[in-house]
């Protein structure tokens, strides 16, 4: 699969979910080299410096 993808985690209590819902949707669509893949994580109220 050529493409990009941004998955966005905001929730601590969906990390599992969302993990598995990315392998999931890999095992469908296998990646290529030319695919790039950004993941962030962003939970509420964490500031950089903790």
């Amino acid at each position: 699969m050529n493409g990009k993808f941004i998955i966005l985690i905001n929730s601590i209590r969906r990390d599992l979910e969302a993990i598995a819902a990315i392998y999931d949707e890999l095992e469908r669509h296998p990646l290529t080299a030319e695919t790039d893949i950004l993941i962030v994580i962003a939970y509420p109220g964490q500031s950089r410096n903790q």
